[in-house]
């Protein structure tokens, strides 16, 4: 029940378009009569915004937002009526602490019977939010690069973290890091909603931040840095690569790379962790 859940919001996050004929695959926890009153008002010119079960995180919601026709902004042809996975939405009971981490409540139609619906019949996999970082980590080839001398993307992975990811970093050790992940996941509709939980930005008056992206090799595993990869002592053409400048991590925690082995990635060396 969970998996057919869970492809048919893949379905509608990374298809071509989500039609509103897919509202009833991604709220099962919904009555034919009720996703028909959702469908009449769409048809009459309103938006509405349905909550969907969580697949992770308890106490949590997926918002949806069935919208309908508007005119075209910048062409003549309207833009049709269509559904859409806009976010992850968190409550204060979502985290271990009971402490809102600054997410504005967006109150959606049905989130009680969502939520009810996920602890019913997945209950024994959502967990509550109990960490402080979130990384995501792009592998990129280093040896097939764009016009532009970008090495390509070939995967991602996402994990978070109990510690704050910036002191870990500075003060503890890569077996703190590795004991440190909470949950990694190399699944996009995981790592890009629901671990992610939202609006927590860098704090400034920390000097700490919640979101982190770090860049590493796909061939080997390790860190990338401006002019190329460590471990494969692959140089890039293009020597202005700030992007890979200042990453939050000098090299991947073990739990990552063990993440994208299982996963089927073929790492072409051993991989650094």
């Amino acid at each position: 029940m969970r998996d057919a859940y869970r492809n048919a919001l893949y379905d509608l996050l990374f298809g071509e378009e989500g039609t509103l004929s897919m509202l009833a695959s991604v709220a099962p926890h919904l009555c034919e009569e009720e996703v028909r009153s959702i469908l009449e008002r769409v048809g009459k010119g309103e938006d509405v915004w349905v909550a969907a079960p969580p697949l992770r995180v308890n106490w949590s919601y997926i918002a949806l937002c069935a919208s309908s026709e508007k005119p075209g902004q910048f062409t003549p042809r309207p833009i049709p009526s269509h559904l859409m996975l806009v976010d992850s939405v968190r409550q204060q009971r979502s985290y271990a602490d009971g402490v809102p981490k600054g997410d504005p409540h967006v109150s959606s139609l049905f989130e009680g019977r969502a939520i009810a619906y996920a602890q019913q019949h997945w209950g024994d996999q959502l967990i509550l939010d109990t960490w402080s970082s979130h990384v995501s980590v792009d592998f990129m080839d280093c040896c097939d690069v764009d016009e532009h001398g970008y090495p390509k993307e070939v995967d991602l992975a996402f994990f978070v973290t109990a510690a704050d990811l910036a002191s870990l970093a500075r003060e503890g050790s890569p077996q703190h890091l590795n004991d440190s992940i909470v949950e990694v996941t190399t699944c996009l509709l995981a790592g890009l909603h629901e671990l992610d939980g939202g609006p927590r930005l860098y704090d400034r008056s920390s000097g700490s931040g919640y979101h982190f992206r770090c860049y590493a090799c796909s061939r080997c595993g390790s860190v990338l840095e401006p002019e190329g990869c460590p471990g494969c002592r692959v140089r890039f053409t293009r020597k202005d690569l700030a992007l890979f400048a200042n990453q939050p991590l000098r090299s991947l925690p073990q739990k990552v790379i063990e993440c994208l082995l299982a996963k089927g990635h073929n790492f072409q060396k051993a991989a650094a962790g």
